[in-house]
């Protein structure tokens, strides 16, 4: 019985230190829209902090498409299609109060692929 104890607690403290250095040594780039349309692997991501641009949000089903700007000012078409159901209404809103978000994804094209949105 003490030896599974054992056993148990060391697989756990093993698994605890395998997830917190993977955390710890993972890294997503922040850059701007122009560094990201630079990076050439479409399929690493990067994060994009900035702001929505008060313009139309379209809603396709559970995607979004609508414009922002970056760090630098510029201004890029923003698709995304990624796990979470974001309303409209709440991108909408950030553009309405000026709030940051930042997205995760890729540069596809004239437009960036997000994974993922991040609200401030």
């Amino acid at each position: 019985m003490q030896r599974r104890t054992l056993f148990i607690i060391f697989f756990l403290v093993v698994v605890v230190g395998t997830v917190i250095y993977a955390a710890s040594s993972v890294d997503i780039p922040e850059y701007t829209f122009t560094q990201a349309a630079g990076v050439d692997e479409s399929v690493k991501k990067v994060i994009v902090p900035g702001s929505v641009i008060e313009r139309e949000v379209v809603p396709e089903g559970t995607t979004l498409t609508f414009y922002m700007t970056d760090a630098d000012g510029t201004e890029s078409k923003v698709f995304y299609d990624g796990q979470e159901e974001i309303p409209a209404s709440k991108v909408a809103d950030a553009a309405k109060t000026n709030s940051r978000i930042s997205v995760s994804g890729h540069v596809c094209g004239d437009r960036f692929h997000a994974k993922g949105i991040s609200f401030h």
